[in-house]
């Protein structure tokens, strides 16, 4: 192996520390066998030992080298120059290592070595080499600081190819990390999911299991604490729904979650309870008018300002507080929603605070309320049919849907005496649907044995009325919606008409329906307003009627507003006629329709096609 030292021995044939030496750490002095000891007896067994070392080496890929410090000279054995892919040489030039190394590598790697010479130590190092095709490899150097038999200072060292280990250990690195990710990702995910089970996604407050959870942990204390609970609920919440659309509903709700944040106390707690519910309660907190002044501003947050694209929404938000001393909330929110629902009825956008005696009044309401909404789920609210009849031909010319509660224990039931609970339950819209629902049913049922159903009148709340939702129903009841005509109070509709009123009629008209105003007297209505929505018809109402062969002033009346409808193309109905003089009466003043009864009582829908009988189909119109 020329050029290169022999392990074991220098080219002088003086001992050097073996390979096996390689990274014990201090300078090793030349061994001296000692007397006595185990030598090789032969220059076979020399020979033998060295081709095992070889042999050895070869297998490992293990490259050998000697550097001394002196003066620079460097010796590889042939492994080495396998290792860095250059041709053999002997001494080895400084500057084929050198320019081998990686250039971000080359500080290191020189510093390394000068510190090991500079330490008279063991020398350790790892670098890339960069071959001539410039592939790179990783190499992991070591080697011993030794002085030999003429007192120069050398280090004798091994370096072999770890680019194996370096990648497969960046591989493992590469794993670990991605792990980590997909742990801390699953962590994330986790506390994601587990953030959306208690939090309302819309508002960011917490929700219904969170109130839940809260109330819980503040039970399990067992510790009395001053409790106060608010119960919000946002008053024409709805209205604005129908009217302007979900965007516009979430816009409230947000509005809403801000005013609440800003109302809380340091322990306060605020969740969203569905739709547009919402509660906070307060710990240690009984002063009366500092709860008032938070509600107060939750309120005003609401009741000023707020748009969207530039349109108003009109909304608002009625509360009912309860105070308790406990730590028990479950009967704190039901004395809450006493004083909301006290509040509502009392006119909305206001405050009220829980007493015993709103339990007198307001639970009677509430169990009426609940019994109302159980009797249209249940079906015992359902339409009678009250007859229409021409004017001049006195033939049936359409009817009207007249809501009626066949009470299990009170018997027939009118609703129109009941409809100031309706509205203040929050139960109108439900009752319009239900019964555009059993109209719909009752006129399928008609045209399936043969029958042509004249047109149907049906009572609707300016809210329902304005609604999205109601457009879209009509839409797909195809041909029956020409069967439809909606009546709108004039008191609802004409003094606060807005642009979804005005935009629902267009719709609706454009789908076969008519539009009705219902209730128009002395006093009531507005010129401009009837101008504005252009209805199909006009109806009096029955306290006009009643008065009319009386009062020469309601005659007059009636005179100019048959005028009135007559140059703008709109007809008259008449309601409660219950004589002949009034029938004659009202036919001579040009009412189109009359109703009352005077032809006789609502009707149940299996007695009506004993009236449609001899309708022609033209009547339909």
């Amino acid at each position: 192996m020329k050029g290169a030292p022999i392990p074991g021995q220098s080219g002088q044939g003086e001992a050097t520390p073996l390979a096996e030496d390689i990274g014990q750490g201090a300078a090793q002095p030349v061994p001296v066998p000692a007397e006595g000891a185990a030598t090789v007896h032969s220059e076979e067994e020399f020979q033998s030992l060295l081709r095992r070392l070889d042999l050895a080496l070869g297998a490992s890929g293990i490259g050998v080298w000697e550097h001394s410090i002196s003066d620079d000279t460097i010796n590889w054995d042939a492994r080495m120059h396998r290792l860095y892919g250059t041709t053999p040489v002997s001494p080895v030039p400084l500057d084929i290592w050198l320019n081998a190394l990686h250039p971000e590598d080359v500080e290191k790697a020189v510093a390394d070595f000068e510190d090991a010479a500079r330490r008279k130590g063991s020398y350790r190092s790892e670098f890339r080499i960069r071959l001539a095709d410039g592939t790179v490899r990783h190499i992991r150097s070591m080697a011993n600081y030794y002085v030999d038999a003429n007192g120069d200072p050398a280090f004798i060292g091994a370096e072999w190819d770890v680019t194996a280990d370096v990648e497969l250990t960046r591989a493992l690195s590469q794993q670990q990390r991605l792990a980590e990710e997909r742990a801390a990702a699953l962590q994330e995910s986790r506390a994601q999911v587990e953030y959306a089970a208690e939090h309302d996604y819309l508002t960011g407050l917490p929700n219904r299991r969170s109130f839940d959870r809260f109330c819980r942990q503040l039970s399990e204390t067992g510790t009395p604490r001053r409790l106060a609970l608010m119960h919000i609920d946002l008053d024409r919440f709805k209205q604005v729904n129908d009217e302007h659309g979900h965007e516009a509903g979430d816009t409230v709700l947000r509005t809403a979650a801000v005013a609440i944040r800003a109302a809380l106390g340091p322990e306060d707690m605020a969740a969203r309870m569905g739709g547009d519910e919402f509660v906070i309660v307060c710990l240690d907190e009984h002063d009366r008018e500092e709860l008032r002044r938070r509600a107060q501003g939750i309120i005003d947050a609401l009741g000023t300002g707020l748009e969207l694209n530039g349109k108003p929404l009109l909304t608002g938000a009625s509360i009912g507080i309860a105070l308790e001393t406990g730590c028990q909330v479950d009967g704190l929110l039901k004395d809450a929603d006493v004083a909301l629902y006290s509040a509502k009825r009392r006119g909305r956008g206001r405050v009220v605070f829980f007493h015993a005696d709103l339990l007198d009044t307001d639970a009677a309401d509430l169990r009426r309320a609940a019994e109302l909404r159980e009797a249209i789920a249940s079906e015992q609210i359902l339409p009678l049919y009250q007859c229409q009849w021409d004017g001049r031909s006195g033939l049936l010319a359409g009817l009207e849907a007249v809501p009626c509660w066949n009470h299990p224990e009170k018997g027939l039931l009118s609703i129109s005496d009941l409809l100031p609970e309706v509205a203040e339950s929050g139960l109108m819209a439900l009752l319009d649907r239900h019964m555009l629902a059993c109209v719909f049913r009752d006129l399928q049922h008609w045209e399936d044995e043969g029958h042509a159903a004249p047109r149907v009148s049906l009572s609707i709340s300016a809210e329902r009325f304005s609604s999205a939702s109601l457009i879209e129903e009509m839409r797909r009841a195809g041909s029956l919606a020409g069967s439809i005509c909606f009546e709108l109070k004039a008191s609802d509709s004409l003094r606060d008409m807005t642009d979804a009123t005005l935009r629902a009629t267009a719709q609706l008209k454009a789908l076969g329906c008519e539009i009705a105003v219902s209730g128009i007297r002395d006093g009531e209505g507005s010129l401009v307003g009837l101008l504005r929505l252009r209805p199909n018809r006009l109806k009096l109402d029955r306290s006009m009627v009643e008065t009319l062969t009386t009062e020469l002033d309601q005659l007059r009346l009636l005179h100019a507003i048959s005028d009135f409808a007559r140059a703008f193309g709109m007809t008259i109905t008449a309601d409660g006629v219950s004589s002949r003089e009034q029938a004659e009466l009202l036919r001579n003043l040009g009412c189109a329709t009359l109703q009352g009864d005077y032809e006789g009582p609502p009707l149940d829908r299996d007695l009506i096609p004993m009236r449609l009988r001899p309708l022609r189909r033209d009547l339909k119109r």
